[in-house]
């Protein structure tokens, strides 16, 4: 009796070209966003569409999406599954200090995790907000805030129209970075 064949490890390759760059949940009565913070949702299509499957994540999902599919909507829940190392070639995670995270990883390619870094409108003091995201060699995913930070080196910026008094916060303020190296 041959044996079964193994799950081929996912590339970061095929993650970061199953990417979207659109706001993947959508209301289809409104044609409108569904959630503001849409990183987990995209992060987890990416995977998804690159082979992961979603059945043993117990977090909630996009409303919108198909039973069972990768529309993870928070970010900490989505780093607590990778934690788990749930499918082929999901690596061990590494912990890294949110002030030097951009040089320690600098040529690497993975899944990135920034925790408590951004203030809430509704929090004056300390940062809670958590972004999960791509890392290829020394930028995120493409955006606007991506070209500032990396390519300009404007870590933040500050916004008198934003409930927090901030467009977008410093990811080195992050208390820790959490990564998972995929080649």
């Amino acid at each position: 009796m041959p044996l079964p064949e193994m799950a081929k490890p996912i590339s970061f390759e095929a993650i970061w070209k199953n990417y979207p760059s659109d706001d993947p949940c959508v209301n289809p009565r409104t044609g409108k966003k569904a959630y503001d913070d849409q990183c987990a949702i995209r992060v987890g299509i990416a995977l998804e569409k690159s082979g992961v499957s979603f059945k043993s994540f117990p977090g909630p999902r996009c409303e919108f999406g198909p039973s069972g599919n990768g529309m993870v909507l928070r970010a900490t829940e989505l780093a607590n599954w990778l934690m788990r190392r749930p499918f082929a070639g999901c690596p061990d995670a590494e912990t890294h200090q949110g002030k030097s995270f951009d040089k320690s990883l600098s040529g690497r390619t993975g899944i990135i995790y920034f925790e408590d870094y951004w203030l809430r409108t509704a929090e004056a003091k300390f940062p809670t907000g958590d972004h999960i995201d791509l890392w290829d060699r020394n930028r995120l995913t493409p955006s606007w805030t991506t070209f500032l930070r990396f390519s300009l080196g404007i870590d933040t910026l500050r916004s008198p129209w934003s409930g927090n008094g901030y467009l977008y916060s410093d990811l080195h303020a992050s208390r820790r970075v959490v990564f998972w190296p995929i080649s």
